[in-house]
């Protein structure tokens, strides 16, 4: 496993993110590497995240039924929901549920 360090020295991981659906327009790009202070949760994701792309980006996950979370492939909910722990090197996709006709 490969770790690295911020600048004060905190072991961090990169996790890859990929958008889809609406997240694309909020965000600009269906897919970044993200940085991440060690051993963190998917709720630690989103939080990042929103800190990150701001307002629109919080208005997309704050209804979590609307919302599509895999980790490496498997739903979130099929793990331990938002306190699903993250590694080095782990795919996290998102998506909202569209509706329509």
């Amino acid at each position: 496993m490969r770790f690295s360090c911020d600048v004060s020295g905190k072991l961090t991981i990169n996790v890859r993110i990929k958008f889809h659906g609406t997240f694309y327009s909020v965000v600009g790009t269906d897919s970044l590497m993200f940085r991440l202070n060690d051993s963190p949760t998917l709720q630690d994701l989103l939080t990042a995240l929103e800190a990150k792309f701001g307002q629109a980006f919080a208005e997309h996950t704050k209804r979590l039924d609307y919302l599509v979370m895999f980790v490496n492939d498997t739903e979130y909910r099929q793990l331990q929901g938002l306190r699903t722990r993250l590694s080095e090197g782990d795919s996290v996709t998102l998506g909202r549920v569209v509706g329509g006709g």
